[in-house]
């Protein structure tokens, strides 16, 4: 399947303006997302696929990397881990490169994770840090406590637990210090 029907009718509506090919290549990559986290991973592919495509068509270049990132997490997910970091790998260069700092965090964090899964600590852990880095700088706490929590499940499975401890303390201060601003 290419598209679910409920964005069929979004893409056939974005392709008559004059942005079409942007539009349709997010299009494909909101499906794709979607597609993968159902583990329709065929579909999500071929989603994926056809967005860099037309990414690449109109020489986007943050739809580019967005498409890098995205076939990325597809590999990362269907187990292909060195074709995974080669593709985020290129969407952070890419990122970095447009000053994309939150998209690029992302990629870094992603990294992270991946030589994590992979045993690989010492590039988990750098890969982890930048993304905290990053997201200390722009402030943004939802990433922060999750960089925090991955670098201290780093920490735990290699046994530094004072380590682990302060960055799951942190993680955890941090959320709880935004549940209390919700209520």
């Amino acid at each position: 399947m290419l598209i679910q029907p409920c964005f069929a009718g979004t893409l056939h509506f974005f392709q008559r303006g004059q942005q079409k090919e942007t539009t349709a290549a997010t299009t494909y990559y909101d499906a794709g997302i979607l597609l993968l986290k159902n583990n329709e991973n065929d579909s999500a592919y071929t989603n994926f696929i056809k967005g860099h495509e037309l990414a690449t068509k109109v020489d986007n270049p943050y739809l580019i990397a967005l498409g890098n990132y995205h076939l990325g997490v597809y590999y990362y997910q269907t187990k292909n881990i060195p074709i995974a970091i080669t593709f985020i790998n290129d969407a952070l260069v890419s990122f970095e490169n447009q000053n994309r700092k939150t998209d690029a965090s992302k990629c870094y964090y992603k990294l992270g994770r991946i030589y994590k899964n992979i045993s690989d600590f010492e590039k988990a852990l750098s890969y982890s840090f930048n993304a905290l880095t990053i997201s200390e700088v722009l402030k943004d706490e939802k990433e922060i406590v999750r960089a925090s929590t991955q670098i201290g499940s780093i920490y735990l499975i290699t046994g530094d637990y004072k380590a682990s401890d302060y960055n799951f303390n942190r993680a955890f201060q941090l959320q709880e210090k935004n549940n209390d601003n919700k209520g």
